[in-house]
């Protein structure tokens, strides 16, 4: 009698390289309202808002049309509303409106810049 080896499985590379931090995608809602999180400041200065989260010290500047975002996430209008006053002001695609929205908001989430504005139980 021998003593069978189980044959090895060959090793497969990943295409991308593994980092120690990888910040999870996070779960945006365009029913949802989001706004600033507590602790966090800004001022608009040229047309550009410098935002600050006082929780980590770091701060953040926004390109103007970063900032017109900014001052839409006001936690009383909806995701999807916020989109719409942004296919208002610029000529833009609806479809690279929504992905660049999309791509900023979890952004600002996962800086811990804005939070999902729960509705107040009536």
């Amino acid at each position: 009698m021998t003593d069978a080896q189980p044959r090895r499985q060959p090793v497969r590379k990943t295409r991308r390289a593994l980092t120690r931090y990888q910040p999870q995608a996070t779960a945006l809602r365009w029913e949802a309202r989001y706004a600033p999180a507590p602790g966090v400041t800004w001022s608009i200065v040229d047309r550009e808002a410098v935002v600050s989260n006082q929780g980590t010290g770091r701060d953040y500047t926004l390109n103007p049309v970063g900032t017109a975002v900014w001052e839409l996430l006001d936690g009383h209008r909806p995701l999807a509303a916020v989109l719409g006053a942004l296919a208002e002001s610029f000529d833009a695609p609806d479809r690279q409106l929504r992905r660049d929205l999309l791509a900023l908001a979890r952004e600002l989430c996962a800086a811990g810049l804005i939070q999902e504005r729960r509705q107040q139980s009536r």
